[in-house]
């Protein structure tokens, strides 16, 4: 026991240490010269990190099985949530913002630019959040917070830690947009609930993870598209935005409350252990 504990200990570190150490430099300097595309990727060092910290915590078992577990056959119900839901909340954040809102409403509804999710730029955002990041945040930290903490809390913990790793990235908003720093921590922290739900009920399959993260970042960029007379920017959207993707989390987090309920009895049978 001694010995497992150790290793746990020495993984954490090793996590904690190279997943925000590199990303925070470069991207502090990156702040203040402008962007830079090599070190933007830096944020790779997260999922590296969470790659070692399973080796160390598991061994070559444990990282083969992470990469098993991505091909492993997932539910329906877990890709329902990973290609719809994170578009369903970009949808209505907009239809409601221009029902209440918007000066000129809805406007036209462009739907033929859908097809703008399998642009470039979209397809591109896949190699950024989604495959530099979750190998750490649900690769490695999720299943040892899981361990340690019930549902909700192990996700508030994960979404807290992965927010605050995005700070340096953000500098410019800092001080411009406080309020906005607020909305990010809030959605952060939703969208760590939602990925935590696609977890547990694919049984840890990364794979839909990664798509989810994917599905999250891309919803945002590309429904603006389908909504033009809708201005994103508008101080007043990002309100409406946060208020839908709390009211989806609460629903998820309600209709899918016996597989968290199973997920939190096996924290606790591993807690007593």
């Amino acid at each position: 026991m001694i010995v497992n504990f150790r290793l746990s200990k020495s993984s954490y570190l090793v996590f904690f240490l190279f997943s925000f150490a590199i990303p925070w430099v470069a991207w502090s300097y990156m702040a203040f010269t402008g962007f830079n595309l090599y070190l933007f990727y830096t944020g790779y060092s997260c999922s590296l990190s969470g790659l070692i910290g399973v080796y160390l915590f598991k061994g070559r078992e444990g990282v083969g099985a992470i990469f098993k577990g991505m091909v492993a056959k997932a539910p329906v119900s877990a890709w329902l949530l990973v290609l719809f839901v994170p578009f369903i909340w970009q949808f209505l954040s907009y239809l409601f913002y221009g029902l209440l809102l918007n000066d000129s409403g809805i406007g036209e509804v462009r739907v033929s630019n859908f097809t703008n999710l399998f642009s470039f730029h979209i397809l591109w955002l896949l190699t950024t959040g989604p495959l530099a990041e979750e190998f750490g945040w649900r690769g490695y930290l999720f299943p040892r917070f899981l361990a340690k903490y019930k549902f909700f809390t192990a996700n508030v913990f994960l979404g807290v830690i992965w927010a605050l790793w995005h700070l340096p990235i953000m500098y410019g908003k800092w001080f411009s947009e406080p309020v906005s720093m607020l909305y990010f921590f809030v959605g952060v922290i939703c969208f760590a609930m939602i990925i935590g739900l696609i977890y547990i009920i694919s049984d840890g399959n990364l794979l839909l993870c990664i798509v989810a993260h994917w599905t999250i970042n891309a919803s945002q960029e590309m429904m603006g598209s389908l909504f033009p007379a809708i201005d994103p920017m508008h101080s007043a959207f990002p309100i409406f935005s946060v208020v839908m993707l709390l009211v989806i989390t609460l629903w998820l987090y309600y209709f899918y409350r016996k597989e968290i309920a199973m997920a939190n009895e096996v924290t606790l049978i591993y807690r007593m252990r």
